[in-house]
């Protein structure tokens, strides 16, 4: 995790700058990722990250449901509802 973490300060990719702020807590890198997200796809994907670090749980079912049946093999959505970001940073990850 902490190489995604070092990427997302210089990266362009979406998915990258908003796993490195699900790992580290920063709903702050969210802006920067809403930015650069081109596709309806990443733009779901960094509203579900924003509700979760923003501890909206019911939005981020409603999100992760629907964006998970258009999706389905979107594993960072996945993790995000199955609560495994708020695990992974309990056992001081990244």
């Amino acid at each position: 995790m902490s190489m995604i973490v070092a990427l997302a300060d210089t990266s362009d990719d979406a998915l990258v700058i908003t796993v490195a702020a699900l790992v580290e807590g920063r709903p702050a890198r969210l802006d920067r990722a809403g930015s650069v997200a081109l596709t309806t796809r990443d733009r779901q994907v960094v509203a579900i990250a924003r509700a979760h670090l923003e501890g909206d749980d019911e939005l981020v079912d409603a999100f992760a449901r629907d964006h998970l049946a258009d999706y389905p093999d979107s594993l960072i959505v996945a993790w995000i509802a199955s609560d495994g970001v708020a695990r992974a940073r309990r056992r001081g990850l990244p």
